[in-house]
């Protein structure tokens, strides 16, 4: 199942079943109008978010989208899959218009980068930048897989997640590293930016939520998720956070700027359990 809520009040406006097997990553189009879902049954699902019904079914992935599908615009898709391999699709046709690169292992995470390219991180432990009108690049940064990238709001810094329990922020066209952080004694799942781009905001294996500020490199550690593993964190316009974990009743937590807990959501019905 796929839940779509509304964030203002935390009602569920809609449960999706649009795969055979368990639905992975989602992401929206930058219209709103329509909801991509990658899933272990080795497809992708368009969702028209007006009639709450599915479109299109990219059946010729081959392979599990476990990693971000992308939009490109209203319509094209970018898929990376565990192959590695980073593909653009027509999101109302399901073609392959072409692939842009591929990671020597499965591909773990997946961003829009600065002038029309891509960011994805791997099990290679490097960043590989693609698409856009220059050669791809790639950047090995870690000896262990790199979990998850994000592009801040200005274009010209991304951060990195990897294994070896480090958070680093690079430089978007060289991918130098401009600063790291590893004083947590934990591996980072997942990485994303605040809106105004002074925060970088890091979900942990061990349920923490790291806060940090890379200017002074100082950072505030949260646990609103104890006792289970961060998989998502994505960072509201007034500063909230939502958190989504390996939570076996399949919540998401909703908190405050700092950590405090504010609302949990989600859990399946009963309608999605005898369906």
């Amino acid at each position: 199942w796929t839940r779509v809520f509304r964030i203002a009040d935390g009602v569920r406006v809609a449960s999706l079943r649009g795969h055979d097997g368990p639905p992975i990553c989602a992401a929206f189009s930058p219209d709103g109008r329509r909801l991509a879902t990658g899933s272990w049954d080795d497809s992708v699902a368009i969702h028209d978010t007006a009639s709450l019904e599915r479109g299109t079914r990219i059946r010729g992935v081959n392979d599990v989208v476990g990693a971000r599908t992308c939009w490109q615009n209203g319509r094209e898709l970018v898929t990376a899959p565990y192959s590695g391999a980073l593909v653009r699709w027509d999101a109302t046709s399901g073609q392959i218009l072409g692939v842009l690169g591929a990671h020597h292992g499965s591909a773990k995470g997946l961003c829009r980068g600065p002038a029309g390219t891509y960011l994805s991180g791997g099990r290679d432990g490097e960043i590989l930048r693609s698409g856009g009108a220059s050669a791809a690049s790639r950047w090995p940064i870690a000896r262990t897989i790199v979990n998850d990238v994000a592009l801040d709001p200005s274009g010209r810094r991304f951060a990195s997640a990897s294994r070896d329990h480090r958070v680093r922020v690079h430089d978007a066209e060289t991918g130098a590293v401009i600063a790291s952080y590893d004083a947590h004694p934990c591996s980072v799942k997942t990485v994303t930016w605040s809106h105004d781009g002074a925060r970088v905001v890091a979900g942990y294996y061990d349920g923490s939520v790291l806060l940090w500020e890379p200017e002074p490199g100082t950072a505030k550690i949260v646990s609103p998720v104890q006792g289970h593993s961060v998989s998502q964190v994505s960072v509201l316009r007034d500063g909230r956070l939502v958190i989504s974990s390996w939570n076996p009743e399949g919540q998401v937590v909703l908190t405050d700027a700092d950590g405090t807990v504010r609302e949990i959501l989600g859990g399946e019905d009963a309608a999605e359990a005898a369906a």
